[in-house]
């Protein structure tokens, strides 16, 4: 069963500026470095493949700069649509909550270009709470991000 959350978290601000946290931890080999935070274990950060449309998905929103995220909820899928001609890479951001604390965050850049989508597949838990947010890329520190609703599926 899969249940959307319309309720915000209060820990989550429904927009705001976010600065990447100072690294604890080298990434992954193959593992991109666009944003500071890439380097900190409680982070997976990826290049998305560039695709022509979202595949399959459950939902969409929008958010800050004509950002465009889809869904798959079952299938782990994150797209991300660029939809601002302004040269800066877009972001999906996936947060798990399980429990009491954030375990992880998932980050799917499009590094392609104003109007096209990229696509991510992420392993994430069922079980736990999964806030979605829309980001910018302001420079490897610094986002634009605003969070567009939580789900959970179980």
């Amino acid at each position: 069963m899969r249940r959307v959350m319309s309720w915000a978290m209060a820990t989550l601000a429904t927009a705001g500026i976010v600065v990447a946290a100072a690294p604890t931890a080298a990434a992954a080999p193959g593992e991109p470095q666009f944003f500071g935070s890439c380097d900190v274990s409680l982070y997976t950060c990826q290049d998305g493949a560039k695709v022509s449309a979202p595949g399959p998905h459950d939902r969409c929103g929008t958010g800050p700069e004509h950002t465009k995220v889809c869904i798959r909820y079952d299938g782990d899928v994150v797209y991300v649509q660029d939809g601002s001609s302004d040269g800066r890479a877009v972001m999906a951001v996936i947060e798990q909550y399980t429990g009491k604390h954030w375990d992880n965050a998932r980050l799917c850049r499009n590094p392609h270009g104003h109007g096209t989508w990229a696509r991510c597949r992420f392993d994430w838990k069922e079980s736990a709470t999964k806030v979605v947010q829309g980001s910018v890329l302001l420079s490897t520190s610094l986002t634009r991000t605003e969070t567009l609703w939580s789900f959970e599926n179980n």
